[in-house]
């Protein structure tokens, strides 16, 4: 009916992951369950601009959050830094993006006096989430992009690793329910047909007026999909309306909003289709009785007489006056006259 989902709108992308029910789900349903135990999540907040490289963040939007440890001796805070890759091609280097970005993050702690009260540095876990249709193959460890060393410089060369969430590469089905991020990756890899039901859900995980920001971007984001495909040139007056859902973060209206268009839609195709197809088949139809009457002319006639008769033919699309061309190739008893009861019947004589 309709075709794939247009590529994910990098806007969007980025300010779903400004929102700390993202970031929570993010954790809760993709990174082992015997560390998301450890964490507190009312505690989740977003770190300030400063504590995120500006260049990366205007080219990528990465962001940095925090969330304190259960037990106070776990080590308080863990620093968390999501990079979002939307790009075409996999970063062959981001091992190495991740450590220069952590380096840049503990060198600001370090600068602001930010260490906890043992003076150590926090510890950190960078997850790369990447909604790329190609498969994600670069090295998750920067030590994998070192040069081989001997023994003796081995111990000299960093080693870090980033967690991945390769969107693409996951199957909807096994993901975790009640998930938000589940919820996104189930909208990237549909088609506009399987909008409804995805947003239904999401407006009941959403629902309250603590996640109205983001019931918006994700209102936001289903309006551009649906103004860049055929549903919304075949509805007139529907990008309004989503609008105005928009602007109410009304998920779930939006949901049976387009289930309703997109069933009027269908049934508008399949009628329109079936037309097609009658009328293909009456053109078929037109077209042999056509050539069986140039065929019979040739016969009785002569190819000179079939080839001027086909001529004629092709102006005339009403059965019945084939019919009655077909009478005259029996009928008449030269080609001169039939071709002058053709030409009548055509109306050029």
């Amino acid at each position: 009916m309709m075709g794939p989902m247009p590529e994910i709108h990098d806007a969007s992308f980025k300010l779903w992951y400004d929102h700390p029910r993202m970031v929570e789900d993010l954790l809760r349903g993709f990174v082992p369950a015997n560390l998301v135990a450890a964490f507190d999540f009312a505690t989740l907040e977003q770190m300030p601009a400063q504590y995120v490289d500006e260049g990366l963040r205007q080219s990528r939007g990465d962001a940095a959050w925090r969330v304190r440890f259960r037990d106070a001796g776990s080590g308080g805070w863990l620093y968390l830094l999501v990079l979002l890759e939307f790009q075409s091609t996999v970063d062959r280097h981001m091992a190495a993006r991740v450590l220069a970005y952590t380096g840049q993050m503990y060198l600001k702690l370090i600068r602001n006096g930010e260490l906890g009260p043992d003076g150590k540095l926090p510890p950190v876990l960078p997850v790369v989430v990447y909604n790329g249709r190609p498969r994600w193959t670069a090295a998750d460890e920067v030590g994998d992009m070192i040069a081989p060393v001997g023994a003796g410089l081995a111990p000299f060369q960093p080693r870090q690793r980033y967690l991945l969430l390769d969107e693409h590469a996951q199957r909807v089905e096994d993901l975790p329910a009640d998930n938000v991020v589940t919820a996104q990756i189930a909208l990237e890899q549909g088609s506009v047909a399987a909008l409804a039901p995805v947003l239904r859900g999401l407006g009941a995980l959403l629902a309250g007026p603590r996640h109205a920001s983001l019931r918006r971007a994700f209102a936001e984001w289903t309006r551009q999909v649906v103004e860049g495909s055929g549903l919304a040139s075949a509805q007139p007056g529907l990008s309004g309306v989503l609008r105005r859902l928009e602007e109410a973060g009304e998920l779930e209206e939006m949901g049976t909003l387009l289930a309703e268009r997109i069933d009027e839609f269908a049934e508008r195709r399949a009628e329109e289709r079936a037309a097609e197809r009658v009328a293909e088949q009456r053109a078929r139809g037109l077209d042999q009785e056509r050539a069986l009457l140039a065929r019979q002319a040739a016969r009785k006639f002569g190819a000179e007489t079939a080839e001027r008769l086909a001529a004629l033919l092709g102006g005339i699309d009403d059965p019945e006056r084939l019919a009655e061309i077909g009478e005259a190739v029996i009928d008449c008893a030269d080609g001169a006259a039939l071709l002058a009861r053709a030409a009548a019947a055509d109306g050029s004589g």
